[in-house]
């Protein structure tokens, strides 16, 4: 049997060059890492099913598939080598070899499972369903520029049922160190690890799941790293530039009232309420992307405005006083109201073409995603073992990273690659007739 004979050898060795590196720093025993190699290899192959089985007998034939199928699951098994070093020392080779990057991207995504004994699994919400189904939660934090994008890292969700129970914890290995966390701690972890790594400060992109949660945000900015993430209509705000002022006390007994209120009277808006104040001068036209599709140009509209989360009873508490950002709305001619909101904590005098750039630039994080499943078989690992599962989803990222390598370099010959950062590239101004400024 001809080895990968629907890769280009050059390809391959490529390939190979790529992840000899990064499997000798994070594996220590050579027949793991040659293992690991056949592994990644596999994952880019032609099978339909991107499993142990599949990929042994790629590689060696039928004859001589079940012992090493047995090794290769052991491979993935074992616990004596950490797949997050394999995820990131992929990603800072990704960053060596290429540039045009301007952005990290954040979401979760869901692997649909049949049976109840993979570790984290249970009836939960998928996003790519848009409903709950019974799966396991993969949070990840990727890189992305407008025709470039790759994951750097990926880690489970483990619910906290999961997390209670001592059988199935022990039955699938996790380790004792792993406790509940929410999402978005988890996804908080990821960006402490781009700062432990010393990754570019850029901006970071994450949908209303992360945006929503005031700490993660808070979190972030105390990291270094700008925001660009999703908003609920229903959140309210307040437009900016007021001051606020200590509630006047109603008696002089009891506790001294520590919440503060705007000291012109502005209640809270919701998002959509606050968008329909806007006069018709603050919605422009823009063209975030020319695509197979043509121009893609909406109605957009950027204030700054200050978020009110915490806001009850006419007051909040001083602490709970979120900073001024930008809100981004999207407005499409034929609807009601805004269909889509974005705050960002960009400069205050950030262009909106570069704010509309960079949010509709997180769509990169769903094409990384049907990736990740449909050409290097995320989705398709057959074990139920953390470590196993982890250990898969390293070689996956590290196989998603090597493509973005050479996607890099086929965009980098075609368009040479310059200094603007590429999310703040394709978005422009439309005149009011729809044409392009000259």
């Amino acid at each position: 049997m001809e080895l990968h004979s629907s890769i280009d050898p050059q390809i391959l060795a490529r390939l190979d060059s790529f992840i000899a590196p990064v499997l000798h720093y994070a594996i220590t025993r050579q027949q793991r890492r040659a293992l690991g190699r056949t592994y990644v290899r596999g994952l880019l192959g032609s099978s339909a099913r991107k499993n142990v089985e599949q990929i042994v007998r790629s590689e060696r034939g039928l004859a001589s598939a079940p012992a090493h199928e047995r090794r290769m699951g052991e491979m993935l098994r074992d616990d004596d080598w950490r797949h997050d070093l394999v995820m990131w020392e992929g990603g800072r080779r990704l960053l060596e070899q290429t540039s045009g990057w301007s952005a990290y991207t954040l979401d979760d995504t869901a692997l649909l499972k049949q049976g109840t004994d993979s570790v984290g699994v249970q009836v939960q919400y998928a996003g790519c369903l848009g409903h709950t189904a019974n799966c396991q939660a993969i949070v990840t934090i990727g890189i992305a520029q407008e025709h470039v994008s790759a994951p750097l890292a990926a880690e489970l969700f483990l619910p906290e049922k999961w997390a209670r129970d001592l059988t199935r914890r022990e039955a699938c290995h996790v380790p004792s160190t792993v406790t509940f966390r929410t999402k978005t701690s988890i996804g908080l972890d990821l960006v402490r690890r781009l700062d432990l790594e010393g990754c570019p400060k850029w901006p970071l992109l994450a949908d209303s799941a992360y945006g929503e949660c005031v700490e993660f945000r808070e979190a972030v900015t105390r990291l270094g790293f700008p925001w660009v993430v999703g908003l609920g209509l229903d959140t309210t705000v307040w437009p900016a530039g007021l001051s606020f002022d200590p509630l006047p006390r109603r008696s002089h007994r009891g506790r001294p009232v520590v919440r503060v209120h705007p000291t012109v009277p502005c209640a809270p808006r919701t998002v959509t309420a606050f968008a329909a104040t806007l006069p018709d001068v603050a919605w422009q036209r823009v063209c975030w992307r020319h695509g197979s599709r043509g121009p893609q140009i909406a109605r957009f509209a950027a204030v700054r405005v200050r978020p009110a989360h915490g806001w009850m009873n006419g007051g909040i508490d001083p602490e709970s006083l979120c900073a001024e950002a930008w809100l981004l709305l999207h407005w499409p001619d034929d609807k009601p109201a805004p269909t889509k909101a974005w705050l960002a904590s960009l400069p205050a005098d950030t262009a909106i073409e570069t704010l509309v750039g960079f949010a509709r630039l997180r769509w990169r994080v769903e094409r990384d995603n049907r990736e990740g499943k449909g050409l290097a078989g995320l989705d398709h690992y057959e074990g139920r073992t953390w470590q196993g599962l982890h250990h898969h989803a390293a070689f996956v990222v590290l196989a998603q990273q090597f493509l973005a390598t050479e996607r890099a370099s086929e965009l980098a010959a075609i368009e040479p690659i310059d200094t603007i950062p590429r999310a703040m590239k394709p978005a422009t101004s439309v005149a009011a007739d729809g044409a392009f400024p000259p």
